[in-house]
């Protein structure tokens, strides 16, 4: 907003008002991340930013773990951390948690690494020789140059693909 053609009373967000002298003003830009600030302080952050001090810092920057914020405060964690609501903090996974990329507490797991499957609120390493991916009865997917084969008994195991498929990683039978 103007007061007169070279004297400015308010800028868009994201600028503030500079004056040049008794009669002109004009809009600067606020540093870096900064929503809305002054000659000398920024006062809010873009999403994803928290104030520190007198700057606008990454999220990660200022609360470990956490990957978006929203008006100072940390609302979502990466992987492998959960979200505390009282403090508004993330923490990782329990070391208790073996083999857990993702977590909704200290104790529950929600997601596995590849070689483990969940049970109940925890991860159990495959058991089935060359398996990357299971659950507790079978093998569902093999390391790389060999195929999951189905037994007679219903189950699965990890054969090798057939010597003269040069450079296969995976394959559907051993022919």
């Amino acid at each position: 907003m103007c007061a007169t053609q070279t004297k400015c009373t308010s800028c868009r967000g994201g600028y503030y008002v500079v004056a040049v002298d008794t009669t002109t003003s004009n809009c600067v830009r606020c540093p870096t991340n900064c929503s809305t600030c002054n000659a000398t302080n920024c006062k809010s952050c873009l999403t994803n930013f928290m104030l520190s001090g007198t700057a606008c810092v990454a999220c990660a920057d200022k609360v470990v773990g956490c990957k978006t914020c929203n008006t100072g405060f940390c609302i979502s964690c990466i992987s492998s951390y959960y979200y505390i609501s009282g403090s508004r903090t993330c923490s990782t996974c329990s070391e208790a948690l073996a083999r857990c990329v993702a977590c909704s507490s200290a104790s529950v797991c929600t997601t596995c690494a590849s070689t483990s499957y969940l049970s109940g609120s925890v991860c159990v390493a495959c058991t089935f020789a060359n398996c990357i991916t299971c659950t507790a009865t079978s093998c569902t997917a093999c390391v790389s140059n060999l195929y999951a084969l189905n037994t007679v008994s219903g189950n699965v195991q990890c054969e090798l693909c057939s010597y003269s498929l040069t450079g296969c990683v995976q394959c559907s039978s051993s022919t």
